[in-house]
């Protein structure tokens, strides 16, 4: 979750060679500064604030907290979910950084202020620096009549205000992120000091409604900013790697269809622990209560099946897997795991910190050292989508194109999502045989599955012929979802030699022998 943002008014008829006609967006710009402060902005050097965030699509909710340096250009921003999911992000200045599940990204970001202007409405009045604005003539929108102004910052990505005529406020902006048509709706305004901002911002993607709801409840300006909590965290690495351009290669169990390896918490075990693509961090009850770990809140989990189980958040001081080591990791606990009978799963913890090879029919992991890692295969290289934190690869599938997530966690084949099989009737394309005994057990319930065979599916360069399928019936959970065409699980993929790059968003496939 990202906030849009705006910043202070260089004088447009100020700048030389300008035409008379090109002097009223430097109106409008001027007047919406003056609306909500105007030359107050010029003495904000920092902004405070805590919030609460909605996510309508999914209920998914948080209490967020964000510090800006708006002079520096620095920012670092908190949201929490629940006590074992965290997003963070910021820029230190000169890269900008996110952080989930304590995984750290960073890329540059020294001469690209966008992320400043997107994460405050008050940057533009602060300290933002305008390079071009374009009137664009006046829109009707709930019933109220904007001017909009295209406006390019000199130091970030151009967008597009909308100043209520009756008011002068900017009350809505517009721009295009990373591909996809981004609408900030403000509203609320509150007076903070000399100065006054929207208190609620809803936040729409690709026309499809407000798909976010931000409400504010605390803002302060002008305080002071500790360095060190606006600094780049330091990320947290898998120990254990001999040296840079290591491997380590780890024989596995294959527990019905399920990649299976020896797990140990605290020195204790060792436990047997899924590897799951599909998953995170998860133990069942058993071994909570065997370790005597304690336990730091409640989590609602969804997965395979059509509701969500309730879990228990702890934490594990460290995780050793082969001689590998990850140190102060969060765990879900969850009784549907003591049914099923494996003691836990492993997931995307170990897949994005390191690129891990799945060799199925020789039964073994390989995983190595990031930093220099270098894929020397003949595999194709082929991106690797991500929902979250679920990877998932372009394929098609007798002819019809789609994308499907890849889930080691799946003793099935290839499951495909209701929404896709009802796009392309495969039911009755398939002639799908319903046998009411055949389900997927998993978090959230169990998910009741068709199953047919198809003639051919294609994924990263390779054919595999006369798949099983297993067509869900409940449009509900993971494979109820309307976004994606369905799950590729460990049935379909026995078949094949998997190496999967989280950190650079590909996977290498061939067949196994």
């Amino acid at each position: 979750m990202k906030w849009l943002g705006i910043g202070v008014l260089s004088l447009w008829w100020a700048l030389c060679g300008q035409a008379a006609a090109s002097q009223a967006p430097a109106v409008w710009l001027d007047q919406a500064r003056q609306a909500i402060g105007g030359q107050a902005w010029s003495r904000i050097g920092t902004q405070s604030y805590h919030y609460t965030y909605q996510h309508t699509d999914d209920a998914d909710s948080g209490e967020g907290s964000g510090l800006i340096d708006f002079s520096g250009g620095r920012f670092a921003a908190r949201i929490v979910f629940n006590p074992v999911s965290v997003y963070a992000y910021g820029m230190d200045g000169h890269v900008a950084w996110s952080e989930d599940l304590d995984i750290l990204s960073v890329r540059a970001a020294a001469a690209d202020r966008s992320e400043l202007y997107r994460q405050s409405y008050g940057y533009w009045f602060a300290h933002g620096r305008l390079a071009k604005a374009v009137l664009l003539g006046q829109h009707r929108y709930a019933g109220r009549r904007y001017q909009v102004i295209s406006v390019t910052p000199r130091d970030g990505q151009p967008f597009d205000f909308w100043i209520n005529t009756a008011n002068q406020r900017v009350e809505r902006r517009a721009e295009r992120i990373d591909g996809v048509d981004t609408i900030i709706d403000y509203a609320n305004f509150r007076r903070v000091g000399k100065v006054w901002l929207p208190f609620e911002e809803r936040r729409s993607r690709d026309g499809a409604g407000h798909a976010a709801l931000v409400r504010l409840h605390h803002v302060a300006v002008n305080v002071p900013l500790p360095p060190a909590d606006l600094a780049t965290p330091e990320p947290k690495r898998i120990g254990g790697f001999a040296g840079p351009g290591a491997a380590l290669t780890i024989p596995f169990e294959d527990c019905e269809n399920h990649i299976c390896v020896p797990v140990m918490l605290n020195g204790a075990g060792p436990f047997r622990f899924v590897l799951d693509t599909g998953a995170r961090n998860v133990m069942a009850s058993h071994v909570f209560k065997q370790l005597q770990l304690t336990a730091k809140g409640n989590v609602m989990v969804a997965g395979m099946g059509p509701g969500a189980d309730q879990g228990i958040a702890t934490e594990v001081v460290r995780t050793s897997l082969g001689g590998l080591s990850l140190d102060r990791q969060d765990f879900v606990v969850l009784s549907v795991l003591d049914q099923i009978g494996v003691d836990g799963m492993l997931g995307y913890e170990w897949f994005a910190r390191c690129p891990i090879l799945i060799d199925y029919a020789a039964h073994r992991l390989t995983l190595y050292e990031p930093e220099a890692f270098h894929y020397t295969g003949s595999a194709p290289a082929t991106p690797l989508y991500f929902d979250r934190r679920s990877a998932r690869v372009d394929g098609v599938l007798d002819g019809i194109p789609g994308r499907f997530g890849i889930d080691t966690g799946s003793y099935v084949s290839l499951t495909l999502s209701k929404a896709f099989i009802d796009q392309f009737s495969l039911m009755q394309k398939y002639a799908a045989k319903v046998d009411g005994n055949i389900m997927i057990l998993g978090a959230g319930g169990t998910t009741e599955l068709a199953t047919a065979h198809g003639s051919l599916f294609q994924l990263a360069g390779v054919d595999v012929a006369q798949p099983a399928l297993e067509l869900s019936l409940d449009a509900r959970g993971v494979v109820g979802g309307a976004n994606f065409a369905g799950n590729i699980g460990s049935g379909l993929m026995k078949q094949l030699k998997i190496l999967l790059d989280y950190r650079h968003r590909q996977v290498y496939m061939e067949r196994n022998n």
